[in-house]
C-alpha cells in the first residue's frame, strides 16, 4: 500500500500505449489486388471460351477453307470494334448511376424486403426501359450494386424482354396490328411477376458487388460475395 506522502499515478493522464489504441484493418497492396482482379477476370469461363474460339476458328479452317476463315475472322473484328466502345461507356454510367443511387431508397423499394411492391415496380420499369442492352444493362447493374434484389432484377429484366413499350409501339403495332399485340402483351404479362417470385424461393445464390478488403490486409473477392434471400 502506498504512503500517503507517495504521489500517486493518474491513469488518465498517461499517453495511450500502442496496446490500447484501436487497430485499423489493413489496406491491401496495390500489387495483391491487381493479381486478385487479374485472377478473376481470367477465370474458368474466360478460359472456356476461348478454347471454344479456338476450336470453332479450327473447325471453320478445316471445314470452310482459308477464305471463309479469313472472312469470319474479319466480321468478327468488325463486330468487336463496334459494341466494345459501347459496353466500355456503358459500364462507366452504370459506375456512376450506382454512386449516385441512394441505396436505403433502392433497398426499400426493390430490395429484399420490399415483397410485391418491389416486383411490381421492377416490372412497369422493365416494360417502360427503351433501347436494346447497352441501355437496359447498365440500369440493371447499378440497381444490383445499390442493393436490389435478384427477384427484382428478374422481373425487370423478364419484363424488358417480354412488354417492351418501345419496341410494341415501333414494330409490332404498325406490323401486326392492335389485336395481336393486346393478345400477346396479356399472354405475357404474368410472366415477370412469376419470375420474379420464383427467383426469391430459389436457394440462395453467390452474387456479386464491389470490390472489398478483408480485416488483414489480404485483398478479398474483387466483386465481394452478396447473399440475396
Amino acid at each position: 500500500m502506498p504512503s500517503p506522502t507517495e504521489p500517486q499515478t493518474n491513469l488518465s493522464t498517461q499517453p495511450p500505449t500502442a496496446a490500447s489504441l484501436p487497430t485499423r484493418p489493413a489496406k491491401a497492396s496495390p500489387t495483391r489486388l491487381r493479381k486478385t482482379l487479374i485472377a478473376r477476370t481470367f477465370d474458368r469461363s474466360f478460359w472456356m471460351f476461348a478454347g471454344l474460339s479456338v476450336a470453332f476458328g479450327i473447325f471453320c479452317w478445316l471445314w470452310a477453307g482459308t477464305e471463309m476463315f479469313k472472312r469470319g475472322l474479319h466480321d468478327d473484328l468488325g463486330l468487336m470494334t463496334m459494341i466494345l466502345p459501347r459496353i466500355v461507356l456503358a459500364m462507366a454510367v452504370a459506375g456512376l448511376m450506382e454512386a449516385i443511387l441512394p441505396k436505403d431508397k433502392v433497398a426499400y423499394w426493390v430490395g429484399a424486403e420490399s415483397g410485391m411492391r418491389g416486383i411490381l415496380i421492377a416490372t412497369v420499369a422493365g416494360a417502360l426501359t427503351p433501347g436494346g442492352p447497352i441501355t437496359s444493362f447498365p440500369f440493371v447493374v447499378a440497381l444490383y450494386m445499390a442493393g436490389a434484389d435478384r427477384g427484382s432484377l428478374v422481373a425487370y429484366l423478364t419484363s424488358w424482354s417480354l412488354l417492351g413499350f418501345q419496341r410494341v409501339m415501333v414494330w409490332e403495332m404498325p406490323l401486326l396490328g392492335l389485336d395481336f399485340v393486346v393478345v400477346r402483351s396479356l399472354a405475357n404479362l404474368p410472366f415477370p411477376i412469376l419470375a420474379g417470385i420464383l427467383a426469391r424461393k430459389l436457394p440462395g445464390i453467390e452474387t456479386r458487388t464491389k470490390p472489398t478488403v478483408s480485416p488483414d490486409g489480404s485483398a478479398a473477392h474483387p466483386f465481394g460475395a452478396r447473399n440475396d434471400r
